[in-house]
């Protein structure tokens, strides 16, 4: 009865975890699991395409996170595309400053603002602040 048995269950290499929770998922199910989140960005230019893909390969467990934000965005203050765009493209530019590495719920206050400080001009190129809308902007 070998067509019988359940399909093998892998954890994700970066596990999604809240708490004590972790995602585990099959390998049948990895196939849905991109094509819901790549409808996330269905609607969206190019750019925000291919940042979120290059999540998507490189740390599943943030391009998650991106997904249930969004989509519970959506269900709690209907969203428009342009502000979904935005919001995606803002975490996915956070995620790619830390290689992919570093898991959203890892990350600290600290980190956070280590990437923020990263936008900012030092004083002697941008004397009258002008990248504080770089800044404030993501």
């Amino acid at each position: 009865m070998k067509g019988n048995n359940p399909p093998r269950k892998e954890k994700i290499q970066s596990s999604y975890a809240h708490g004590t929770t972790s995602l585990t998922i099959t390998k049948q199910s990895e196939n849905e699991l991109s094509v819901n989140l790549e409808r996330l960005v269905n609607n969206q230019s190019n750019y925000i395409k291919k940042l979120y893909r290059q999540v998507l390969d490189a740390n599943s467990c943030n391009a998650m996170i991106i997904h249930d934000y969004i989509i519970a965005e959506e269900a709690e203050i209907n969203i428009q595309e342009s502000t979904k765009g935005d919001k995606i493209k803002k975490l996915c530019l956070l995620s790619r400053f830390f290689g992919h590495m570093k898991s959203f719920s890892e990350m600290t206050k600290t980190d956070v603002l280590g990437y923020l400080n990263s936008l900012r001009k030092p004083l002697t190129v941008d004397p009258i602040h002008r990248s504080i809308g770089t800044y404030n902007g993501r």
